[in-house]
C-alpha cells in the first residue's frame, strides 16, 4: 500500500500542496525554510497521529490545518487541526471506520522510519530494532559468549605470563632437594666416633706406657737375680710371668691401634664429605627448588591452556546455537546478523560496512519495518550522492515501494519544488 495523493494546507510552513506521486521516489526540493520539511511532517501528522503531532502544527496567522492522503485500496485519512486540538476520520470506499487510530496503527508500522536515522543509531540500538524485527533475540546468548570471552581471554593472559616466566627459568637435571638437617647429623655423628677413636687412642698410650714399665722392671728385677741370687729362682718365675703378659699386651696393642688406625681415613674422609654435601646443601638445595617451581609453573600453565580450550569450547557452542537461531529467522537482507555489540553485515561490524552498504541496509530495514503500509520518509535526501539515490530507487521499485524523499535545492529535475509553503507553478519555475 503507497501514497495515491497528499492534500495538505497550513501545515506549519505549508500554505496549500497537492501531490500525487509519480514512481517509487518522490523528491521534495527547494530552498531551506520553503516547507519542503512541512511535506513529510503531513504524511506524519496524518497517519501516526499521537507522539507525532507537535505542540503547533497551524500554520502561523491560521486557525485551522487540514491534511487529507489518499491510500492505495480506497482509504482516505482526514487529519483537521483547530484550536480545540486535532481530529482523523479514515473512510473506506467512502465508509466511515471506527477506531480510525488504531487501523492506521496496523497499517503503518513504522511510517515514521527514516533510513539515515537507522543508520546513525547506536550498535545496540540497531541490534535491538533488527531483533524485535527478525523475532530472534540472542542477548542471552551475547552474553554467556561475552563471558565466555572474557574468561578466555583472562585465561589466555595467565597462560602466556606463564609460559613466559617458564621461558626464563631453568631446569636442573638429577637434583634432588638435600635434607640439611640429616647432614649435619652425619656430620655430628662422625665427629664424635672421631672422638672416640682419639679417646680409645690416648688408651692404648696408656697401655703401651705400662708395657714399658713393665719392662723397665724386668731390667731392675735382672739387677736384683745378678745381687740376690738367692731369689733368682722366684723372679725369674715372676719374668716369665711378666714376658708373657708383655707378649699380650703387645699383641692386643698392635691389633686396636692396626683397628683403630684402619677407621681413621674412613672417618676423616667421612667428615671431609658430609662436610662438602653440607656446604654445596645450598646450592643443591637452590636449584631443586627451582625444579619444583618450574613443575608448579608447567602445570599452571597446563590449567590455564584447558581453561583456554573449555571457552574456547564453549563459544563455539553459542556461536552454533546463535547461528542455527539465526538461520531460521526471515532477514530483510542476506548476511544481516548479530554479535554481542551489534548488528554484523557478512560477519564483519554493521559499522564497518561502506556508506552504500549501510544505505542498502537501513533501506531493506525500512521497508521491513512497513509491510503493510510501504512508505519511507526520508528527511536528510541532501547527504545522498547520485550513487545512493540510484540505490534507493532501485530498492524502492523492487520492493514496490514509495520513498519520500527531503533535498535542498532545486537541481533534480524530477523534484516536486516547494516555495514559499506552495508547489512552485511552471511559470514561477520559468522565471
Amino acid at each position: 500500500m503507497k501514497i495515491l495523493k497528499l492534500n495538505s494546507s497550513n501545515v506549519k510552513r505549508l500554505v496549500a500542496v497537492e501531490i500525487q506521486p509519480d514512481g517509487s521516489v518522490v523528491v521534495i526540493g527547494g530552498k531551506n525554510g520553503a516547507g519542503k520539511t512541512s511535506v513529510l511532517d503531513s504524511i506524519m501528522y496524518a497517519l501516526a497521529g499521537g507522539k507525532a503531532l507537535p505542540a503547533e502544527p497551524v500554520r502561523k496567522g491560521e486557525r485551522r490545518a487540514k491534511i487529507v492522503v489518499d491510500l492505495e485500496g480506497g482509504l482516505r485519512v482526514t487529519r483537521t487541526f483547530d484550536p480545540s486540538g486535532s481530529k482523523l476520520t479514515v473512510t473506506d470506499q467512502g465508509t466511515k471506520r471506527s477506531s480510525p487510530q488504531k487501523l492506521l496503527n496496523g497499517l503503518c508500522g513504522q511510517i515514521s522510519f527514516d533510513p539515515l536515522e537507522y543508520s546513525r543509531m547506536s550498535a545496540k540500538a540497531q541490534a535491538e530494532v533488527l531483533r524485535r524485527l527478525v523475532g530472534v533475540d540472542t542477548t542471552e546468548l551475547d552474553e554467556l559468549r561475552a563471558g565466555a570471552y572474557e574468561a578466555r581471554r583472562d585465561a589466555n593472559r595467565d597462560a602466556k605470563r606463564t609460559g613466559a616466566e617458564l621461558a626464563t627459568m631453568e631446569q636442573h637435571d638429577g637434583v634432588e632437594r638435600v635434607d640439611v638437617a640429616a647432614l649435619a647429623d652425619d656430620l655430628a655423628r662422625c665427629n664424635m666416633e672421631l672422638s672416640a677413636h682419639e679417646q680409645q687412642s690416648d688408651k692404648l698410650h696408656v697401655k703401651n706406657g705400662h708395657a714399658r714399665a713393665m719392662v723397665a722392671s724386668e731390667a731392675s728385677l735382672t739387677e736384683e737375680i745378678i745381687a740376690a741370687a738367692e731369689l733368682i729362682k722366684k723372679m725369674e718365675a715372676d719374668r716369665k710371668v711378666l714376658r708373657k703378659d708383655i707378649t699380650k699386651i703387645r699383641a692386643a696393642n698392635k691389633a686396636a691401634a692396626a683397628v683403630l688406625d684402619g677407621k681413621r681415613p674412613a672417618l676423616e674422609m667421612a667428615i671431609v664429605q658430609a662436610d662438602q654435601r653440607l656446604r654445596s646443601a645450598d646450592d643443591t638445595n637452590k636449584m631443586a627448588r627451582e625444579n619444583e617451581e618450574y613443575s608448579q609453573k608447567a602445570a599452571r600453565l597446563d590449567r590455564w591452556e584447558a581453561e583456554t580450550r573449555k571457552f574456547s569450547d564453549e563459544i563455539a557452542r553459542i556461536d552454533d546455537a546463535k547461528r542455527e537461531a539465526l538461520a531460521e529467522a526471515d532477514f530483510p537482507i542476506d548476511g544481516l546478523g548479530f554479535c554481542e555489540d551489534g548488528v554484523t553485515l557478512a560477519g564483519v561490524p554493521l559499522e564497518q560496512a561502506s556508506q552504500a552498504e549501510l544505505l542498502r541496509v537501513s533501506v531493506a530495514m525500512g521497508l521491513a519495518l512497513n509491510p503493510t503500509l510501504r512508505v519511507l520518509l526520508i528527511r536528510d535526501g541532501s547527504l545522498l550522492d547520485d550513487d545512493s539515490m540510484r540505490l534507493i530507487a532501485e530498492m524502492a521499485a523492487k520492493a514496490d515501494a514509495q520513498v519520500w524523499l527531503e533535498r535542498v535545492g532545486e537541481g533534480d529535475k524530477s523534484a516536486i519544488i516547494i516555495e514559499d509553503g506552495q508547489i512552485r507553478s511552471p511559470a514561477n519555475a520559468d522565471s
